[in-house]
């Protein structure tokens, strides 16, 4: 990890210079290798040409020489003109310049026994000159040698001309090779410089992807998981800033638990006394009361019932933002609904409301009690919102890998633009404010929050009327051999019940 950290660059800027240096090193070998293969077949094109036309001219010359000097030649040895015979050297000297010229060309296949015997041939044919009479009988034989050194320097410009041939057909060949090599090396660079760009793409934005989930988290209130951000130095440095904004904000949550738990127990002592005392006074344990006093008594009653038990909602909801997960056991979900629902009948009756529930088989992994309090939730806001007379409908079952729990009211509804915050703590929208009944805002907080302990979540529906709430926890699945526990969505004649409650006052 420490040689990891060091190899690592210090900045983003310092990782893209780096990716851009990495991802143009293959092209800009690629550019160079190219260049070189190109450059070589120019140059090699250029002296094939070159050869080939200074092998062709040289040839040229050199049987214009011979055809010269046996001119030369013949009219000394008829006419024994000295300066015939000086013309004859020089254009002797001519000729070997030119088949010097000729043997250094770059073909080095002209240099076969034909050319060695050429020259052989003319040398030895001037040493018989020189060394014979033109008055000698053979000399006239000698003279026809020229012919033979004629017909040699003919085929000369034939060699050049199928030697120049085939170093253009080799040349063909090398520029064919060099133009698959260079296709091969494309179709390599090509994935290659691709994977790494993509490589430095995730290594630049991994980081930043990190720390867009870290803000998040950091905004969804969840700081039970620790913030790493890895990549270059700049980011792990703020990946450390932000794991001590979540340490700091959890130690502020805990500072704040702890103040609310005070504040409980300092409230506990006097709320018990103004139960207690009112409670006395509604048993006439201190004299009989009038009616109007019996009505004080008991509005102090109702309302130091509800002040305990919002300060038990208070401390119940912000003790589980921050406890951590724990290891639930398998829960029958269809006990602890219906339970929850006959605890509701009294103030089901009380508002002569319509109740009709379909509640299927399934087993989740929970905790009964907050299971209970998430379902307690959810129904005593739909009857609180449901007018006198309304109806409410609850259903559940499987689907899929989820176990569902629909509750529907036939109320006002909740507002689209209200839908994300009932779920905030302390939230209290304009249905509220419309209901006799008022709360403390934070029922359906404490149900989101617990169901999230579950790995599930709660989410408001369309609905033509009313509000329909659905509440889904993953389904608990249980293989074992001769025991196959599996929630599926069962007929309501196997696993289910069908129920229909209409309470009226008498």
């Amino acid at each position: 990890m420490a040689v990891r950290k060091r190899l690592s660059p210090n900045s983003v800027l310092q990782l893209v210079l780096v990716a851009f240096l990495i991802i143009t090193l293959p092209l800009l070998l690629a550019l160079g290798f190219a260049t070189l293969k190109v450059d070589g077949l120019s140059r090699q094109s250029r002296e094939a040409v070159y050869g080939a036309v200074q092998a062709i001219q040289a040839g040229r010359t050199i049987f214009e020489k011979i055809t010269a000097m046996e001119r030369s030649y013949r009219q000394y040895a008829i006419l024994q003109d000295p300066a015939l015979l000086d013309r004859y050297q020089e254009q002797r000297k001519e000729f070997r310049a030119a088949f010097a010229l000729f043997a250094n060309t770059p073909f080095d296949r002209l240099r076969t026994t034909r050319l060695r015997g050429l020259y052989n041939h003319e040398k030895a044919l001037n040493q018989a000159l020189l060394a014979t009479s033109p008055a000698d009988p053979q000399h006239g034989a000698l003279l026809d040698r020229f012919v033979d050194l004629q017909q040699q320097a003919r085929e000369i410009p034939v060699e050049s001309y199928q030697v120049a041939l085939r170093e253009a057909q080799s040349l063909q060949q090398s520029a064919d090779h060099s133009q698959r090599l260079l296709i091969i090396l494309g179709l390599t660079l090509l994935p290659g410089t691709a994977a790494l760009a993509a490589l430095f793409t995730l290594f630049i934005t991994r980081p930043l992807s990190q720390m867009d989930r870290a803000i998040r988290q950091l905004g969804n209130e969840n700081l039970d998981t620790t913030i790493a951000v890895s990549g270059p130095k700049d980011l792990r440095e703020l990946g450390d800033r932000l794991e001590w904004l979540r340490q700091r904000l959890l130690e502020l949550e805990q500072q704040k638990l702890n103040f609310l738990r005070h504040i409980s127990h300092d409230l506990k002592t006097p709320l018990t006394a103004i139960r207690e005392g009112s409670e006395l006074l509604n048993d006439n344990v201190l004299g009989s009361l009038n009616t109007a006093q019996m009505e004080v008594a008991g509005i102090l009653a109702q309302n130091a019932k509800a002040l305990q038990r919002q300060i038990e909602e208070l401390l119940r909801f912000n003790e589980y933002r921050f406890r951590p997960r724990r290891d639930y056991i398998p829960i029958s979900i269809t006990k602890v609904l219906n339970k929850a629902l006959s605890d509701h009948a009294i103030h089901i009756k009380s508002k002569c409301l319509a109740l009709v529930s379909q509640i299927n088989e399934g087993v989740i992994l929970g905790e009964e009690g907050l299971l209970r309090i998430i379902f307690d939730n959810l129904i005593s806001n739909a009857i609180k919102y449901t007018p006198h007379g309304g109806n409410i409908k609850v259903s559940s079952g499987a689907n899929g890998e989820h176990y569902e729990i629909h509750v529907k009211d036939s109320g006002l509804g909740i507002p689209e633009h209200e839908r994300r915050k009932v779920f905030e703590a302390f939230y209290r929208g304009n249905s509220s404010k419309r209901s006799n009944e008022q709360g403390s805002g934070l029922g359906l907080a404490i149900a989101a929050e617990y169901t999230r302990h579950f790995g599930g979540d709660i989410n408001i529906l369309e609905s033509k009327s009313g509000a329909h709430f659905r509440l889904r926890i993953p389904l608990y699945k249980l293989h074992k051999k001769g025991n196959n526990l599996r929630n599926t969505k069962t007929s309501d004649s196997e696993n289910g019940s069908i129920q229909h409650h209409e309470y009226k006052k008498q």
